[in-house]
C-alpha cells in the first residue's frame, strides 16, 4: 500500500511537471537533407495553461545559428496558447564532417534538465576534414606585441574563428580550407587588416588550403590622442535585438544631400575599424582628423550596412547618411538585414576596369539581387585580381550587382539556380572609369542646400558649396532676425562642405540660416521640433 502511494504521487509530480512544461515543438525533427537546405522554422507553442519561462537554449554554435523571430531577452516568459518562431540556419557547410551529422537544441527553463529538444540531422558532410594553418606576428615599430586579437573572417563574410598571440607577439590556428579576411586588434592600436590595411574592402585574402601553413604579420599602428571619436550599436532589422560577431568600418568621404554622389577619400589612412562588443556596441575613438565619414557595419547572417539618420536598415550608399566626427559622436546606431541567403548556389565571376589592367580598385561590393523580391541575399568580396565568389544562394532567379562610391551601380545578367544548376562561373562585371576614387570636380558655381533632416530634432546638417577661395560666414538666425549661433566664419577653398547645427537651447519653431561670401548671399528656412 505505501509502495503504492509512492508511485501515484511520483505519477501526479510527473503529470503537473509535464502540464507546466508543456511545450508543443513543430517540427521535432529537422533535415537538411542536400546542400540548398540550410535553413528551417520551427513553431513553439506553449500547449499547457500555465505561462512557461524559457531560460535559455543550447547547441553547437560552430555548425549553427539559433535565434528567436523577434527580440526576446532570456528569461522570457511564453504564456499559455503563445507561439513563437525558432529560427535555425546551418552555416558551417565548409567544416560539417560525418561526426556532426546529428546534433541536438535544447531547451531550458531555470531548472537544470531541458524541457524539451529539436533534433537536427544534416545528411551530406565531408568524410575528411580539411584544414590549413595560419600563422604569424604582430608587432608595432619598436617591440612584439602580446594579448592581441586575431579575427578570421571565413570568405570574408562569417567570423569563424579567432586567435591571440603569445608573450613573442605569435599566434598559430588551424582553420577549415578557404579564404579568409583576417585582422588584428589590440588596445591603443589601430585595427588592421592583412596587409596592412585598415579597410576590409582594400584588404589582402589569405588562403588556407589543406595540409598547409601560411604566414600573415602584422604590424599595427599606435592610436595618437585625438577628440574624434563615434559610439553606437549595430542591431538587427527586429527591435532592440543586438548582433554578435559585428564589426564596424567608418571611412572618409562624404555625400549631397540629394544622396545622388558621393565620394571616399583615397588615402588608407582615413579609415577606421573595430570589433563590437557581445551587446553590439562599438566605439571608434582617436580618429586621426575631423570630417564627414562613412560608418559600414558587417555581422554574420545580415547584409553589410550604413548608419543613415532615420536608423533603417540602409544596404546601398546612396541610401547611408555620412557623418560630421568633429568631437565626441554618440547615437551612430546601424540597423542591419537579414542575409537569406541559406542554399548551395555558388556564382563566381571577374570585374574588369575599363583603361587599365584588371585589378581592385578597392571600394566595391559585389551583391547577388534575388529578382522575385529585388533584394539582396548575399553579398562578396573582390581579390586583389578582381575576382570573386558568392556562395549559399538559394534556389531562384539573380542578377548581380556591382556598387562603387560615386557612380551607378552595374547589373549582370540573369542567371538561375535549380535543382540541375548549382554553380554559374564566368559571371564578369566592367567598371568603365575609376573616378570614383577621387574626390568630385570642385564646383563652379555657389550652392546653399536644404539642410537635412527638415523637420529635425536635435541636430540638422547644412551643405554649402564654394567656387573659389574666399572668406565665408554661415550664421543661424531665429524668426525675430537675432543670430543665435554661427556656423562657419573663416576662409575656405573651393570645394563642398558639411556643417552641423545641433539645437541646443533653443525651442521648436521656424528658424533661418544663412551664407554669406564677397560674391553670394543665401537663405534658407528650417523648421525645428522637440
Amino acid at each position: 500500500m505505501f509502495k503504492h502511494i509512492i508511485v501515484l504521487i511520483l505519477l501526479l509530480q510527473f503529470s503537473s511537471n509535464a502540464q507546466m512544461n508543456s511545450l508543443m515543438i513543430t517540427p521535432r525533427h529537422i533535415r537538411f537533407d542536400d546542400n540548398f537546405q540550410r535553413m528551417s522554422q520551427v513553431q513553439v507553442r506553449n500547449n499547457s495553461a500555465n505561462p512557461i519561462f524559457i531560460d535559455s537554449t543550447s547547441y553547437d554554435s560552430s555548425i549553427m545559428d539559433v535565434n528567436f523571430n523577434e527580440a526576446v531577452s532570456f528569461p522570457f516568459e511564453l504564456n499559455p496558447s503563445q507561439n513563437i518562431l525558432l529560427i535555425i540556419r546551418f552555416f558551417n557547410n565548409f567544416n560539417t564532417i560525418t561526426g556532426d551529422s546529428v546534433k541536438k537544441i535544447l531547451i531550458y527553463n531555470s531548472g537544470s534538465q531541458p524541457i524539451d529538444e529539436i533534433e537536427v540531422n544534416i545528411s551530406h558532410f565531408m568524410q575528411n576534414k580539411m584544414t590549413g594553418t595560419v600563422e604569424g606576428f604582430v608587432n608595432d615599430s619598436s617591440s612584439a606585441l602580446e594579448a592581441t586579437n586575431i579575427y578570421f573572417f571565413y570568405d570574408g563574410v562569417i567570423l569563424s574563428d579567432s586567435a591571440k598571440t603569445d608573450n613573442t607577439g605569435y599566434f598559430s590556428l588551424e582553420l577549415p580550407v578557404g579564404r579568409y579576411l583576417v585582422s588584428a586588434e589590440k588596445e591603443g592600436y589601430y585595427m588592421q587588416f592583412f596587409n596592412g590595411q585598415t579597410d576590409p574592402l582594400k584588404a589582402e585574402f589569405i588562403i588556407a588550403s589543406n595540409n598547409s601553413t601560411i604566414s600573415a604579420d602584422f604590424l599595427l599602428e599606435p592610436m595618437l590622442e585625438t577628440e574624434f571619436s563615434v559610439t553606437g550599436t549595430v542591431g538587427d532589422e527586429f527591435p532592440d535585438l543586438a548582433l554578435r560577431k559585428a564589426f564596424v568600418v567608418v571611412r572618409r568621404g562624404e555625400h549631397n544631400p540629394s544622396k545622388i554622389s558621393g565620394f571616399l577619400a583615397d588615402d588608407t589612412t582615413e579609415s577606421y575599424a573595430t570589433i563590437a562588443n557581445s551587446r553590439g556596441e562599438y566605439q571608434i575613438k582617436n580618429i586621426k582628423r575631423s570630417g564627414s565619414y562613412y560608418i559600414q557595419a558587417f555581422s554574420n547572417f545580415h547584409i553589410p550596412g550604413y548608419y543613415n539618420k532615420m536608423n533603417q536598415p540602409a544596404v546601398f550608399w546612396q541610401d547611408a547618411d555620412s557623418s560630421m566626427i568633429s568631437s565626441h559622436v554618440t547615437g551612430h546606431d546601424i540597423t542591419l538585414m537579414w542575409d537569406s541567403s541559406y542554399g548551395g548556389g555558388m556564382v563566381r565571376g571577374m570585374v574588369h576596369f575599363a583603361n587599365q589592367q584588371t585589378s581592385k580598385a578597392g571600394n566595391e561590393l559585389v551583391y547577388a539581387i534575388n529578382e522575385s523580391d529585388n533584394k539582396p541575399y548575399t553579398y562578396g568580396f573582390i581579390s586583389s585580381t578582381g575576382d570573386f565568389g558568392l556562395a549559399n544562394l538559394p534556389y531562384g532567379n539573380y542578377k548581380l550587382m556591382l556598387q562603387r562610391f560615386g557612380q551607378e551601380d552595374i547589373f549582370s545578367s540573369s542567371f538561375e539556380f535549380t535543382t540541375e544548376i548549382g554553380t554559374v562561373d564566368n559571371i564578369d562585371l566592367t567598371i568603365s572609369t575609376t573616378s570614383s576614387e577621387k574626390e568630385p570636380e570642385l564646383p563652379n558655381g555657389y550652392k546653399l542646400y536644404q539642410n537635412y533632416p527638415n523637420p529635425f530634432n536635435p541636430s540638422t546638417k547644412i551643405n554649402f558649396n564654394l567656387a573659389k577661395r574666399t572668406h565665408v560666414k554661415l550664421s543661424v538666425f531665429d524668426l525675430m532676425g537675432r543670430e543665435i549661433k554661427v556656423l562657419v566664419d573663416d576662409v575656405k577653398s573651393p570645394g563642398k562642405y558639411e556643417t552641423e547645427f545641433k539645437s541646443e537651447n533653443i525651442a521648436s519653431g521656424i528658424y533661418f540660416y544663412r551664407i554669406e561670401t564677397s560674391s553670394f548671399v543665401s537663405i534658407k528656412k528650417m523648421l525645428l521640433l522637440k
